[in-house]
Parts: C-alpha cells; structure tokens; sequence
C-alpha cells in the first residue's frame, strides 16, 4: 500500500540511530527511502509508529454478546478503532535503487521473525486503510 510516515532505524553492527521515510507498505515488508545506500542482505533494526489519523473519522462494526434467558444475543454496534502503537521489527534489505531527481535512496525490505501482535496489527491498519481509501474514493 503507498502510505507514507516516519521511521528510526539502526544498522546491524553500527552504533546510532538514523531517520528514513517509509513509502509503501506491507504485512511482509517495506520500502524504506533514505539518503543512505544500504547493501542488499544488511539488517536493520526498524522502529515505526503507523499513521491513524483517518481512524479518527471512522467507525466499524463490531460484534458484542449479551448473555440472555435463551443464550448468547449478538449485537453489532459501530466502534471508532482503536489507535496503533510504536512498533519496532528487524528487516533485510531485498534490493535498492536510486532515484537521481529525489537524491534518495529506496530500500526493499523483508520483515524478519515478525512478533505475532505486530503481524496482527500491521494486518489490521492495511484493512482500515483499504476501507478508508474506499470510503474517500466512493464519498467523491
């Protein structure tokens, strides 16, 4: 997805942490633009909170049970989504390229051993952000 926002990252083996963009990303990986060239196979330790702005302006449905005298009773109600927390995960760098107009560095990278809540939550912002462009494209 192209969504673009803010990341730290630190290379494998050298001291410091360094600023980039994130520019399209994914459940498997992202493209990380800086103004560093990074050799394909380095890996980096990448820290990130994801953009949710737009979920400010959304609602989704979400099922409650009411325990009643015949069972369980489902109920949908319409929720505002929760907010994403800073995440952090290590990727490897797939391939590169440089882009001569921009001067800068865009890095293919692989999310490596991704914990399961930040799979999940990275699964959850590309939902909201598909529902969100669809509601923009189809209120237009």
């Amino acid at each position: 997805m192209p969504v673009e926002f803010d990341v730290c990252y630190t290379l494998e083996r050298r001291k410091g942490t360094r600023t980039a963009k994130t520019t399209n990303l994914s459940v498997g990986g992202l493209r990380l633009c800086c103004n560093e060239e990074l050799v394909d196979g380095s890996i980096l330790y990448i820290q990130f909170k994801l953009p949710d702005e737009f979920v400010a302006t959304m609602t989704v449905e979400e099922k409650l049970y009411d325990q009643g005298p015949f069972g369980l009773r489902p109920e949908s109600i319409r929720v505002q989504p929760r907010r994403f927390a800073p995440m952090d995960a290590h990727a490897k760098v797939l391939t590169h390229s440089f882009d001569a107009d921009q001067r800068i560095f865009a890095h293919s990278m692989a999310f490596l051993q991704i914990d399961p809540s930040t799979r999940s939550e990275l699964e959850r912002f590309t939902h909201l952000w598909q529902l969100s462009y669809c509601q923009d494209e189809v209120s237009k």
